[in-house]
């Protein structure tokens, strides 16, 4: 798993170093914007919730607003059968109408996750982090986010399997065009 990791962010590092031109100092064009993003989480808890993580947003892009829009996402757990599919709204900005280096990525909305033992919860999550800008073009730009995720899930099962919240920290690798 970590060699499968190590591969898929080296080759998105490649392909944004072979598509990125030597000097671009605009911000991308105002208007329609979208992007993916996949990355991991590790459970702060200790209830061995440890995620690999999908995500797709679209929305919209303008002025200091780098982007603002919907987004959901499929994080699988790692140790055991569960998932948890977050809908949520996504603001990123860096606050500025220049381009600059890191920027202010927040996630707020719900999360469907079905446990390991067959139940089904629902509740509020919650993800602030910071960005880094890597490589951009004329259409796209590619990130790191490093973050704090919370979803607030309270599970009691009968077979002992007993969860007040995970709280997570997340490296996730994107790109939005």
């Amino acid at each position: 798993m970590k060699r499968f990791l190590l591969v898929a962010i080296s080759v998105v590092f490649a392909m944004a170093n072979l598509c990125a031109e030597e000097s671009v100092s605009a911000k991308l064009p105002a208007g329609f914007a979208w992007g993916v993003d996949i990355g991991g989480a590790i459970d702060l808890t200790g209830n061995d919730m440890s995620t690999i993580n999908i995500n797709a947003a679209f929305g919209y892009r303008r002025g200091v607003i780098d982007f603002i829009g919907l987004g959901a996402g499929m994080s699988s757990m790692v140790s055991n059968s569960s998932r948890m599919f977050p809908v949520y709204g996504v603001l990123r900005t860096n606050f500025r109408t220049v381009p600059s280096l890191c920027f202010l990525d927040t996630r707020i909305g719900c999360s469907f996750i079905n446990m390991h033992d067959n139940s089904n919860h629902t509740g509020f999550y919650l993800s602030p982090g910071i960005g880094f800008n890597l490589a951009k073009g004329k259409s796209f730009a590619s990130y790191l986010v490093l973050s704090y995720q919370y979803v607030n899930v309270d599970t009691k099962s009968e077979s002992g399997f007993d969860i007040d919240g995970l709280n997570y920290a997340c490296l996730r690798l994107g790109v939005s065009f």
